[in-house]
């Protein structure tokens, strides 16, 4: 069963930001106008997991800034991405749910494309289910 974004989540309005190195004033050249709300709207976190469990916490983010190479687990040697964290949440808030706006500021071009794939056939997809039950 898929957690509906409103329950169990405190929904409060905030700023998603996923990149396990860089700080958000490096990357406000791809935010545009969001990047003029305060700084203490913004949750950094630097793993999928950590992503996922802010999500959990608070809610859908009203805007995700995403890196896609999130580095490596040293426990395990796996390798941590945005795409692991973009699944897990279709999964915990249903792909009806309309996803949040994004950016995305990797210097990964298969990464970056991969990110705006999928998050573009999300939008398309709960358009589409949304337009069925209305």
């Amino acid at each position: 069963m898929c957690m509906n974004h409103k329950d169990g989540a405190e929904n409060v309005s905030y700023i998603l930001f996923l990149d396990d190195e860089r700080m958000i004033e490096d990357c406000e050249d791809f935010f545009g106008p969001m990047y003029d709300r305060s700084v203490d709207d913004w949750v950094i976190c630097r793993k999928s997991a950590e992503a996922l469990d802010t999500v959990r916490e608070k809610g859908l983010p009203t805007f995700m800034a995403l890196d896609h190479d999130l580095g490596t687990d040293l426990n395990d040697y796996t390798i941590d991405n945005t795409m692991k964290f973009l699944h897990a949440l279709v999964e915990l808030v249903g792909i009806e749910t309309p996803p949040p706006e994004y950016s995305v500021h990797s210097m990964n071009p298969v990464g970056r494309l991969n990110i705006v794939s999928f998050m573009e056939s999300w939008k398309k997809v709960a358009h589409a289910k949304n337009s069925k039950t209305n």
